[in-house]
């Protein structure tokens, strides 16, 4: 018989395991309804404090009922009364682990296209990268996301991803191990400053290496500034570590700035603004995307060796002004090209006039090996005379003429695309201009206009192009094309000191102002095209064959526009494009269309505006 006591106990586990079950029936009621992962975990917690109050009262019952009888079918069969709740509770865990998996999957997929959307920073477990990237997630994530563990696990990789593994669904821990093994900042210094030790000496003319140094500095700089430890930087050790790894040219001129620094907390400020400004010069230097030169004006030749030709009407006082403008360039100055001058003046602007004056140039500069020209309808029929002339001579005519080695005329391939000879043009449009404004209305004979440019084109190659080796940059000394053409100093003409009495018959006064007032324009003019300017520096779409295209025409019908079709596409040595043929049709007015002939045409892409691009063609 019972004693009371275990009928108390037998009636407590009754009670727990009702209790028990009808938190297991809500449980199953809420995986049913689909309801949000935190209540299905709520409901959990309470099926499981039943299964611990049903289980406790049990034990208790079981060790009174094994000191009370020795049945042991009915010990048994209070196992399995408490193996069947047992069960239960486990086939609930199982469910929310199922719905837990599902709902980390959806979590995660949307935390994949909410990151991919936002483009976060990535963190890798690099030590140094670690306060920017703390900083930029917050900034960035929190406002989307909140404290979403998920987000953060996708901007995680490497040893990073590796030690938030066990609680990845734990914003906070996640966090808080990060910060344990990444955020400490002594740690962090010490990185940095090993990383600036590292640095090894740059080369003399080594623009990459030093771009390189500079960045790096300013990243070290950069990591330390987000921790509020610049000044870690500003220490005597580091700027002399510097110092001492810049090439010579950038070493003597931070001398020189660094002993007006009085302040020596800026002096590493000062130091990295001289860096970052020596940096920009290399780029820009380096980073042109303009087509580069070619090889017969990089090899070095004699000083005759290459020529561009261009013509102009200086404001009608004479018919033609010829600029035969010399260039040569060697590969270590690319950026500081060697402009000479021929300025003369023609007769009139046919081919046989252009040919007179050419050969007036050959007979006191000798026979160019290379000339660069526009394609201008004068300068190709003089290119065929010449060729056709050539054809004729002997070999002692050509001995004496000049042109044993033979003349190459280059062209540019679109006409109407004269910057395409850049080289030739920069300057003589200065030239020209200033010399129509220095002449203004006044009318000259030929005599006097002719010596008139020949005083111009001696004060142009008297500009400063570079530095005499061994010279006194104090005396002003420098180089100018004068020096290599004529190889002894300057033959500029003396002023002399003319009185200005207002006779106008004195001609020779009246040249001398002309000449004076050019050389002032052309000072004015021509000093700001030494300073570096950033220029056409940014890289596009190349024109493509099938492109369909506007065409720019000079003498199109007012109101009409010419649309056309890229046949062929002609690319520069440097791979981009600059010259395309065209092809169109031509509608008759007032006619039915009975399928003309294509017309092809080249042009510079900067005559055309690519209205429907292949890619975007229908097939």
């Amino acid at each position: 018989m019972e004693s009371e006591h275990v009928k108390q106990l037998k009636q407590q586990r009754a009670t727990a395991k009702r209790r028990f079950t009808r938190k297991v029936n809500i449980f199953r009621e809420s995986v049913c309804q689909e309801d949000p992962l935190s209540v299905l975990q709520h409901n959990y917690g309470e099926v499981s404090h039943a299964y611990i109050e049903v289980e406790n009262i049990h034990e208790k019952y079981v060790e009174l009922l094994i000191e009370t009888t020795t049945d042991e079918d009915l010990i048994e069969d209070e196992d399995q009364y408490i193996m069947d709740i047992e069960r239960k509770r486990n086939d609930s865990h199982a469910l929310l682990a199922k719905k837990s998996d599902q709902q980390l999957k959806v979590n995660v997929s949307k935390a994949k296209v909410k990151v991919k959307a936002l483009d976060p920073p990535v963190f890798n477990g690099d030590i140094r990268e670690y306060p920017a990237f703390k900083a930029d997630f917050e900034r960035l994530m929190n406002d989307s996301f909140g404290k979403d563990p998920f987000a953060l696990k996708q901007c995680l990789s490497g040893d990073a991803l590796k030690a938030v593994k066990g609680v990845e669904i734990d914003y906070d821990q996640m966090f808080k191990r990060l910060d344990e093994k990444y955020g400490n900042c002594r740690k962090i210094v010490d990185v940095v400053l090993c990383d600036l030790k590292s640095l090894r000496k740059i080369s003399d003319g080594d623009s990459k290496g030093f771009v390189k140094m500079v960045e790096k500095v300013e990243r070290c700089w950069l990591d330390l500034k987000r921790m509020n430890l610049a000044s870690e930087m500003n220490t005597s050790n580091t700027v002399s570590h510097i110092e001492k790894i810049l090439p010579m040219t950038q070493k003597r001129e931070w001398v020189i700035l660094a002993e007006d620094i009085t302040d020596p907390q800026k002096i590493f400020e000062e130091l990295l603004e001289f860096l970052l400004k020596e940096k920009r010069v290399l780029e820009y230097m380096d980073s042109s995307i303009r087509s580069t030169v070619s090889l017969e004006k990089v090899n070095i030749h004699s000083i005759n060796g290459s020529h561009g030709p261009d013509l102009g009407v200086p404001n009608g006082s004479c018919e033609i002004v010829e600029a035969i403008k010399k260039l040569q360039e060697n590969q270590e100055c690319q950026n500081k090209k060697l402009e000479q001058f021929y300025i003369d003046l023609a007769e009139g602007y046919s081919t046989e006039d252009f040919l007179t004056t050419f050969r007036r140039f050959v007979a006191l500069r000798g026979f160019p090996r290379m000339i660069h020209s526009d394609g201008g309808s004068q300068l190709v029929a003089a290119s065929k005379e010449l060729r056709q002339i050539m054809s004729t001579w002997n070999m002692s005519d050509i001995i004496q003429f000049g042109s044993n080695e033979g003349l190459s005329w280059s062209f540019n391939k679109a006409a109407d695309a004269p910057w395409q000879n850049g080289c030739s043009e920069a300057l003589i449009k200065v030239i020209k201009r200033s010399i129509m404004m220095s002449i203004g209305d006044s009318v000259l004979t030929f005599g006097e206009l002719q010596t008139v440019l020949f005083e111009v084109a001696n004060l142009t190659n008297e500009r400063p192009i570079g530095i005499k080796p061994g010279t006194d940059l104090e005396l002003g000394n420098y180089l100018c094309p004068n020096d290599l053409l004529l190889g002894r100093a300057s033959v500029k003409v003396p002023s002399g000191a003319w009185d200005n009495t207002g006779n106008s018959k004195h001609r020779l006064e009246f040249i001398q102002k002309i000449v004076t007032n050019f050389w002032r324009r052309w000072q004015r003019d021509y000093f700001p095209t030494l300073i570096v300017r950033q220029k056409w520096h940014v890289s596009k779409r190349n024109v493509k064959v099938g492109d369909i295209v506007l065409l720019q025409e000079s003498n199109a019908v007012i109101g009409k526009w010419k649309l056309a079709q890229v046949v062929l596409v002609i690319p520069g040595h440097d791979d981009k494009v600059r010259n395309v043929t065209l092809r169109y049709k031509i509608q008759k007015p007032d006619k039915k269309y009975n399928g003309e002939p294509d017309m092809l045409v080249n042009r510079s892409v900067h005559r055309l505006v690519v209205l429907l691009p292949i890619e975007e063609q229908c097939t």
